[in-house]
């Protein structure tokens, strides 16, 4: 399954963690163990770091300058990009 959101500024990623954290508990009865992100400071901040070690989500990020270690979602965007 792919869940899209589309964001205006990068300040709103903290925002939509949570609500996509509610969705998937709620609608799925499922906890979300761990989120993989690159090295982008929208995951790194104060507020989504606590809001993972709150809920107990494992962040791991990938090493700068590899986006093949992040292969299933370098194909996902292309699969998105062609089909835009």
């Amino acid at each position: 399954m792919t869940w899209l959101y589309l964001l205006k500024t990068k300040d709103e990623v903290s925002k939509v963690i949570q609500d996509f954290h509610k969705l998937v508990k709620t609608q799925f009865g499922k906890e979300i163990k761990t989120i993989r992100s690159d090295n982008g400071t929208e995951y790194l901040n104060q507020r989504v770091q606590n809001f993972f070690r709150e809920n107990g989500i494992i962040h791991e990020t990938t090493c700068v300058g590899t986006p093949q270690q992040n292969g299933i979602a370098e194909r996902k965007k292309r699969h998105l990009l062609e089909m835009t």
